[in-house]
């Protein structure tokens, strides 16, 4: 740390305006322009309309299919600002209005889930896909201590995985070179693997304090995540450093069984799969998963062991037929035994396990 209170990665880095602090709504209203544009969602609208003197339109997220968005931007296109509030979908949401209409954006994050507030693409879905399109700088991102603190924790904790996909990405990545099937564009570099697990110790030194959802937790995650939201881009648009086979894990459960999550619990599943099949730290991984109080068993997603084990079955397939950078995942076959395995070890694991 430094005498600005700043962890050093943070320091001389191109990163988004982050600001903490309390009843930030209330000033928002106040330097927001008339006609500006909420983004968020219908149950979260009502906690947070009472904030808004200004006359505003309101947009309430439906999802993020590239024509559902198209088709809700023709109809509401007049505004002077955007402002983001919520989790990923009104965040990303938000973005995508910014970009269209090249107005303005304030994003407000209303839980540490994931780091789409510090992102500059938004995630769409295209034909059932995730594609990350669009550019938009915000001009800041106001963290509120207690608006955070009022989200379900375990859309806090969870949050984790953003940081803790580092782990999996770097195993990949070395994976990759290793075997002759690393990107030319991306070649493999020790000095961004370097910066990035500095963030990630950054994090896990933390852990605790995440957990309990405190001042110094919230502090603590989001500063991490406001690197690695534009890390994508300060590395050339080189998704290594800092997502792999965690992320697949996600992308084709979400796929394979057409539903939404919290994106949390999901990625730290796949974070420990990526590590088994690395053979490497996967203990470990799982220890801060529990640690943090996140509970990854699929039935705490509403989802059977036989939906997940169908998405990590034909995640191989999946990979390679949507063209992800390659990892382990695409080559280590997953059968039935590996997911039976996997089962064993997470019910023995969590069998203690208090939330």
């Amino acid at each position: 740390m430094n005498k600005l209170n700043k962890p050093d990665f943070l320091l001389n880095n191109k990163i988004f305006q982050t600001i903490y602090g309390r009843n930030l709504l209330s000033e928002l209203n106040i330097i927001i322009p008339s006609e500006t544009l909420i983004v968020t969602m219908e149950d979260l609208w009502e906690n947070f309309s009472s904030f808004f003197k200004k006359n505003v339109h309101v947009h309430l997220v439906k999802n993020l299919d590239i024509s559902t968005l198209e088709n809700d931007y023709e109809k509401i296109k007049n505004f002077n600002a955007v402002v983001g509030i919520g989790g990923g979908q009104a965040l990303d949401t938000a973005k995508f209005f910014s970009w269209k209409s090249n107005k303005k954006l304030f994003q407000v994050p209303t839980s540490m889930s994931v780091n789409a507030a510090f992102g500059h693409r938004f995630a769409s879905r295209i034909d059932g896909n995730i594609n990350y399109i669009g550019w938009t700088v915000p001009e800041a991102v106001y963290v509120d201590f207690d608006i955070i603190k009022r989200a379900p924790k375990i859309f806090n904790r969870s949050g984790i995985c953003e940081i803790l996909c580092y782990h999996t990405a770097h195993l990949d990545w070395k994976y990759a070179d290793k075997i002759g099937k690393c990107e030319s564009k991306w070649p493999y570099d020790q000095s961004a693997v370097d910066e990035a697990q500095s963030v990630l110790d950054y994090m896990l030194e933390g852990i605790d304090d995440i957990k309990e959802v405190n001042d110094e937790g919230i502090k603590r995650l989001m500063n991490a995540n406001s690197w690695g939201g534009p890390a994508f881009h300060n590395f050339g648009w080189n998704p290594r450093p800092i997502e792999g086979t965690d992320h697949f894990v996600f992308y084709s459960l979400e796929y394979h069984t057409k539903r939404p999550y919290i994106h949390g619990q999901p990625v730290n599943m796949g974070v420990y799969v990526g590590s088994l099949l690395h053979e490497c730290k996967a203990e470990e991984m799982i220890d801060y998963i529990i640690r943090a109080g996140v509970d990854i068993r699929p039935e705490s997603m509403d989802i059977t062991w036989q939906d997940m084990g169908n998405a990590l079955i034909k995640m191989k397939e999946y990979i390679n037929k949507i063209g992800l950078w390659h990892s382990i995942a695409h080559d280590k076959e997953i059968n039935e035994n590996f997911v039976a395995d996997l089962k064993l070890k997470i019910d023995n694991k969590y069998k203690n396990f208090i939330t």
